[in-house]
Protein backbone atom coordinates (compact mmCIF):
# COMPACT_ATOMS: atom_id res chain seq x y z
CA UNK A 1 0.00 0.00 0.00
CA UNK A 2 1.07 3.41 -1.12
CA UNK A 3 1.76 5.68 1.72
CA UNK A 4 -0.70 7.97 0.77
CA UNK A 5 -3.10 5.21 0.98
CA UNK A 6 -2.00 4.69 4.27
CA UNK A 7 -2.01 7.85 5.37
CA UNK A 8 -5.51 8.75 4.47
CA UNK A 9 -6.90 5.02 5.53
CA UNK A 10 -5.25 6.69 9.17
CA UNK A 11 -7.05 9.95 8.78
CA UNK A 12 -10.32 9.90 6.88
CA UNK A 13 -12.48 7.95 9.50
CA UNK A 14 -11.34 11.08 11.80
CA UNK A 15 -12.03 14.07 8.80
CA UNK A 16 -11.95 14.36 5.28
CA UNK A 17 -8.39 13.98 3.55
CA UNK A 18 -7.45 15.47 0.60
CA UNK A 19 -3.92 15.23 -1.38
CA UNK A 20 -3.42 19.35 -1.77
CA UNK A 21 -5.94 21.49 -0.89
CA UNK A 22 -8.96 21.36 1.28
CA UNK A 23 -12.23 21.57 -0.44
CA UNK A 24 -14.48 22.51 2.31
CA UNK A 25 -13.25 25.14 4.31
CA UNK A 26 -16.60 24.96 7.04
CA UNK A 27 -15.19 21.66 8.83
CA UNK A 28 -12.07 19.98 9.80
CA UNK A 29 -10.39 18.38 7.07
CA UNK A 30 -6.64 17.16 6.44
CA UNK A 31 -4.16 17.80 3.40
CA UNK A 32 -0.74 16.42 3.48
CA UNK A 33 2.36 16.25 1.98
CA UNK A 34 6.15 14.81 1.87
CA UNK A 35 9.60 14.50 0.84
CA UNK A 36 11.89 10.91 0.49
CA UNK A 37 15.08 10.53 1.64
CA UNK A 38 17.23 7.45 0.21
CA UNK A 39 18.82 4.99 2.31
CA UNK A 40 20.71 1.52 2.92
CA UNK A 41 22.36 1.13 -0.13
CA UNK A 42 23.12 -1.83 -1.67
CA UNK A 43 24.50 -2.37 -5.42
CA UNK A 44 24.63 1.27 -5.58
CA UNK A 45 20.98 1.48 -5.03
CA UNK A 46 18.96 3.22 -1.95
CA UNK A 47 17.23 -0.07 -0.43
CA UNK A 48 14.83 1.98 0.93
CA UNK A 49 13.16 5.31 1.18
CA UNK A 50 12.52 7.82 4.47
CA UNK A 51 9.74 9.58 4.22
CA UNK A 52 9.22 12.59 5.96
CA UNK A 53 5.96 13.24 6.08
CA UNK A 54 3.60 16.79 7.17
CA UNK A 55 -0.35 16.33 7.60
CA UNK A 56 -1.69 19.40 7.82
CA UNK A 57 -4.95 20.02 10.11
CA UNK A 58 -7.24 22.56 9.14
CA UNK A 59 -10.17 23.64 11.67
CA UNK A 60 -12.71 26.33 11.67
CA UNK A 61 -11.55 28.83 14.85
CA UNK A 62 -14.97 27.92 16.41
CA UNK A 63 -14.32 24.45 16.66
CA UNK A 64 -12.95 22.40 19.86
CA UNK A 65 -9.92 20.75 18.22
CA UNK A 66 -8.46 19.00 21.48
CA UNK A 67 -10.15 15.60 21.04
CA UNK A 68 -9.51 15.24 16.94
CA UNK A 69 -5.50 16.40 17.82
CA UNK A 70 -5.25 13.76 20.46
CA UNK A 71 -7.12 11.36 17.71
CA UNK A 72 -4.74 12.63 15.15
CA UNK A 73 -1.27 11.40 16.43
CA UNK A 74 -2.69 7.93 17.49
CA UNK A 75 -4.22 7.31 14.33
CA UNK A 76 -0.64 7.61 12.11
CA UNK A 77 1.01 6.16 14.94
CA UNK A 78 -1.25 3.32 14.84
CA UNK A 79 -1.22 3.08 10.97
CA UNK A 80 2.77 2.33 11.40
CA UNK A 81 3.93 5.88 11.14
CA UNK A 82 6.65 7.25 13.56
CA UNK A 83 4.86 9.59 16.91
CA UNK A 84 4.01 13.04 15.38
CA UNK A 85 5.17 16.32 16.45
CA UNK A 86 2.52 18.68 16.67
CA UNK A 87 2.87 22.48 15.81
CA UNK A 88 0.54 24.86 15.86
CA UNK A 89 1.09 27.72 13.48
CA UNK A 90 -1.96 29.80 14.89
CA UNK A 91 -4.60 31.48 12.64
CA UNK A 92 -4.87 31.54 9.28
CA UNK A 93 -6.88 33.52 6.32
CA UNK A 94 -8.04 31.39 3.27
CA UNK A 95 -9.39 32.03 0.06
CA UNK A 96 -12.10 31.58 -0.95
CA UNK A 97 -14.49 33.78 1.33
CA UNK A 98 -11.91 35.06 3.55
CA UNK A 99 -12.39 32.10 6.19
CA UNK A 100 -10.19 32.33 9.25
CA UNK A 101 -9.12 28.41 10.73
CA UNK A 102 -6.86 27.32 13.19
CA UNK A 103 -3.83 25.20 11.20
CA UNK A 104 -2.23 22.47 13.24
CA UNK A 105 1.21 20.71 11.29
CA UNK A 106 2.03 16.89 12.40
CA UNK A 107 5.42 15.91 11.67
CA UNK A 108 6.19 12.29 11.25
CA UNK A 109 7.81 9.60 9.63
CA UNK A 110 8.03 5.94 7.61
CA UNK A 111 10.44 4.17 5.72
CA UNK A 112 9.49 1.64 2.69
CA UNK A 113 11.34 -0.63 0.67
CA UNK A 114 12.32 0.43 -2.95
CA UNK A 115 11.39 -2.28 -4.96
CA UNK A 116 13.50 -1.93 -8.60
CA UNK A 117 11.28 -2.82 -11.62
CA UNK A 118 13.68 -4.40 -14.42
Amino acid sequence: MSVDKKIINALSALAPVERDEMSDLSVPGYTFNYNTLPMSYRSNKPVYERYLIQVHLFCPVDFNNLKLREDTKLALFDAGFGWADEIDTGLEKEKPGDVTLRHFVYECECTERILFER
